[in-house]
């Protein structure tokens, strides 16, 4: 499968696929927090394609299931990220109930995207 952060060619293709991966999950989750994720995920996703890190989605799972112990916005930071990292300060100024919430949806709109490695043949 293509890492989906290879077609993001602007801010705004990003906010288009975060809209999508949020909307089409296996198990969407109930508003708000579709609507608080959106922009995070955009710009994660917007960090990740070859227009700044290229680090791809599987770096996006990363840094989500590793935001317990560091901020998004520092993460982000740390990978050498470009772009427009208002969102996710925003989102670093959540309470912890509320950010484990927006990190859950975020995962679960992308872990049918991740890259896996393909099984040999036994």
């Amino acid at each position: 499968m293509t890492d989906l952060t290879n077609v993001i060619d602007s801010p705004d293709r990003a906010s288009v696929i975060a809209h999508m991966l949020l909307r089409l999950a296996p198990q969407p989750a109930p508003e708000p927090w579709p609507t608080y994720a959106e922009p995070v995920l955009a710009a994660l996703l917007y960090a990740a394609s070859p227009l700044d890190t290229g680090r791809g989605i599987d770096w996006v799972h990363a840094i989500l299931t590793a935001s317990a112990e560091q901020d998004l916005s520092a993460a982000v930071d740390a990978a050498g990220a470009r772009g427009d990292a208002r969102w996710l300060r925003r989102y670093d100024g959540l309470d912890e109930r509320q950010r484990q919430c927006v990190i859950v949806t975020m995962c679960q709109a992308i872990t049918p995207w991740l890259q896996r490695p393909h099984q040999e043949a036994s």
